[in-house]
């Protein structure tokens, strides 16, 4: 049994991985992103969050995530709060999750974006990173939404290509077509069946 850490920058493709991997092998796959976002949803958090940044940034939708990472990237100190709130929390969650998959399962996988820039590769049996072209990365980002400003600022506060490598036990690369992507994750899987049976 183990835990696999996903990680790589944003608008790699880790979602699309995700995808594919839950559909074709039920391995359980949870990110630490979207444990994060319904925190955000409680409103003890939504209190806390207020205190951070403001009654502007809350609406009856909710916290409003895009200027929540507007506001992060342009103010350390508020940055820091909010990860000093959230991130306990997203640890004791993945945890209890992680404790629940390996009862049934060989493995499962853990995406966590920020895995370098926080120095917990060492809490995972093993680091796969996935890697995508630059261009392709931003016009991603486009594609949500983001700005070319907020793109930029958050693509400078992540961790370089080099440095994920550098903590990689595996790489995917999603640098072609979806089937390129898919054959590597379908060997990646093979291997991972025989590491952890």
């Amino acid at each position: 049994m183990a835990v696999v850490a996903l990680t790589g920058g944003i608008a790699v493709g880790k979602s699309v991985m995700m995808e594919y991997w839950q559909s074709h092998y039920a391995i359980p796959i949870f990110d630490t992103d979207d444990v994060g976002r319904q925190l955000l949803t409680e409103p003890e958090i939504q209190a806390s969050v207020v205190q951070i940044f403001g009654d502007e940034i809350v609406s009856s939708a909710g916290v409003n995530r895009i200027k929540v990472q507007q506001r992060i990237f342009a103010n350390a100190d508020e940055k820091s709060a909010l990860e000093a709130l959230l991130h306990p929390h997203i640890r004791r969650r993945s945890q209890a999750m992680i404790d629940e998959y390996l009862q049934s399962f060989p493995y499962c996988i853990c995406v966590v974006p920020l895995l370098y820039e926080t120095g917990t590769a060492k809490n995972y049996d093993r680091v796969c990173v996935v890697e995508s072209a630059l261009d392709q990365r931003v016009r991603r980002c486009f594609d949500r939404g983001l700005s070319e400003g907020v793109t930029l600022a958050i693509m400078q506060s992540q961790a370089t290509s080099e440095q994920r490598l550098s903590i990689a036990d595996d790489v995917l690369y999603n640098v072609k077509d979806f089937l390129f992507y898919h054959e590597q994750i379908d060997q990646l899987h093979a291997r991972y069946a025989t590491l952890f049976s």
